[in-house]
């Protein structure tokens, strides 16, 4: 007897997940609370990039408080940063990154940058 021996079936990858394809993800997958209508925001990594374009791409409103300016190629836009999370504020990887940002965003505190120049020679 092991801690997994009474669990379903559908809680195993082979017998649970890989049978199924993304159009049957409603089998799989059961929302704690609806997200329709909610303003959502994105911030993280490559992961999370790819949450917000799925989530673009059903409707939902993914925020974007940092849009490129208008006549900008979206390939462009999309090189520079935008687009990419709800700010243009580049990966993040660590809460405390993500606390830090959200402190500044909301004026709870003030960080000022060291500039650094990096020349080329």
């Amino acid at each position: 007897m092991t801690p997994y021996s009474n669990l379903p079936a559908r809680q195993f990858w082979k017998t649970g997940v890989q049978p199924f394809t993304s159009s049957t993800i409603e089998e799989i997958y059961t929302p704690k609370w609806p997200i329709e209508g909610l303003r959502i925001a994105t911030a993280g990594s490559c992961f999370a990039q790819e949450i917000a374009r799925a989530l673009r791409e059903k409707k939902h409103n993914v925020l974007d408080v940092e849009p490129p300016p208008s006549g900008v190629n979206p390939k462009l836009a999309n090189r520079f940063g935008y687009g990419l999370y709800s700010a243009r504020h580049g990966n993040i990887y660590t809460s405390r990154h993500l606390i830090q940002l959200t402190q500044e965003a909301v004026g709870q505190v003030h960080i000022a940058p060291q500039l650094y120049v990096w020349q080329v020679l």
